[in-house]
């Protein structure tokens, strides 16, 4: 049985996986997602994220949030509407 803040901070997690596979980091050693980069940049991306979504964010409020700052060139994958969806039926 899980305890009620095992089951918010098992949540959290997820949610904090879910967000950092879809950005980018963009500290220029790799195109690696927040998740996979070991940067101390992308540590701080982290804990940024984690108090977004501690305060209540949605992971889908704050990837937009990180569109609307940074452009799509921070989503690890184009979104599928647009003039992108051309990149996900065409990609060649």
């Amino acid at each position: 049985m899980l305890f009620p803040a095992a089951a918010a901070s098992a949540a959290t997690q997820q949610d904090l996986d879910t967000v950092t596979a879809k950005l980018i980091c963009d500290c220029g050693c790799s195109n690696l997602t927040i998740k996979d980069c070991t940067c101390a940049k992308a540590g701080r991306v982290r804990a940024e994220l984690s108090t977004r979504l501690d305060s209540g964010q949605t992971p889908a409020q704050i990837v937009k949030a990180y569109v609307d700052e940074y452009g799509e060139q921070i989503l690890a994958a184009p979104t599928t509407e647009g003039f992108n969806l051309v990149g996900w039926l065409a990609p060649f």
